[in-house]
């Protein structure tokens, strides 16, 4: 039997600037189904993802669509949700996902809520990795009609700008280690406490929230490389860039820095490995397509803002430097 989840284009109502702290190593917010609150979900926040959803009815059994157990599960008869769409198919963890669309409200204590589409999906490419009960995608959606959920934000505030500081991930050296990790994300300030001066470059056109940059690794040079970026996923490299990771110990390791409108970011060494048992392990993979992805190793030491015009066009990556704040998660000796 296939697996059902539900894809939703948030349609919502905002009065202010919202600024949202969350727990754990993933981008978070809280949601509803119903309007008292009583059934709450996660949907993890994706910059490199492009469409939307929550996990439905028959996700609530581990491995029907997730590696990991959901409980809070989208119910169509429960919550009224009315069916209007016909199947599309979308990608998530590498596994196909077949997609329904539904109506139905959603609500978050952030905004007033108003009846928005839902799509439903059958897995049928196994079980992906989603600790989370759906996703909110922040990428250039391929089914605008029953997503959009960037664009539907950012119309809802004067600032067309979200920013995220994640801050340290959950990562193991040989001598010390972070486990508690928290982060904030925010919508509609153009600043937030904690980051630096944002360095702004227009995105790559019709290639979602990337930029093209010259880098550097290991001395190095590689020209006008496509770089994207994700908050929750570790750095990945085309083959070719990631021989330059492959097999070497934790001091050989080489740093990865680019430039934009003349500030320098470093990808630091530290940031790229994690031990167990004593053994060091990369946390860096290849990537199959020839894309520069920059995830939480390089978003530890920097905020990163996506950005756009009154009409939404002309979308912008920023950059600043994080400044290190009192309640900060500190190493843990070993």
């Amino acid at each position: 039997m296939n697996a059902i989840v539900v894809i939703l284009p948030l349609i919502l109502t905002v009065a202010r600037c919202v600024v949202f702290k969350y727990n754990g190593d993933v981008p978070s917010i809280p949601m509803n189904y119903s309007a008292d609150g009583e059934i709450q979900f996660s949907a993890a926040i994706k910059i490199d993802a492009r469409e939307t959803f929550v996990l439905g009815k028959p996700c609530g059994i581990q491995s029907k669509c997730t590696v990991q157990p959901h409980t809070n599960v989208y119910d169509p008869q429960k919550y009224g949700g009315k069916k209007v769409g016909g199947t599309n198919l979308i990608v998530l963890d590498g596994k196909a996902l077949l997609c329904h669309v539904y109506e139905t409200p959603i609500f978050t204590p952030a905004f007033n809520a108003t009846p928005a589409l839902f799509v439903a999906i059958a897995s049928s490419g196994g079980p992906a990795s989603l600790a989370q009960d759906g996703v909110l995608a922040l990428n250039f959606e391929r089914f605008p009609k029953y997503s959009g959920s960037f664009r539907r934000l950012l119309e809802l505030v004067t600032n067309k700008v979200i920013i995220f500081r994640r801050g340290a991930f959950k990562q193991q050296l040989s001598d010390k280690r972070i486990t508690e990790t928290k982060g904030v994300f925010s919508l509609g300030e153009q600043k937030i406490s904690g980051c630096g001066d944002f360095t702004y470059r227009y995105t790559d056109k019709n290639a979602g929230w990337s930029i093209k940059a010259d880098i550097t690794i290991g001395g190095k040079l590689y020209s006008g490389q496509q770089i994207s970026f994700s908050v929750d996923q570790p750095s990945k490299f085309p083959a070719a860039i990631f021989e330059q990771f492959k097999d070497k110990d934790e001091a050989d390791l080489p740093e990865a820095v680019f430039e934009i409108e003349g500030s320098k970011f470093t990808l630091n060494r530290q940031n790229l490995v994690q031990y167990k048992a004593g053994k060091m392990s990369l946390d860096v993979e290849t990537n199959s397509r020839p894309t520069i992805v920059l995830g939480r190793n390089f978003l530890k030491d920097f905020c990163i803002a996506l950005r756009t015009n009154g009409d939404l066009a002309s979308p912008e990556i920023g950059l600043a430097p994080i400044i290190k704040l009192k309640d900060d998660p500190e190493w843990e000796e070993l």
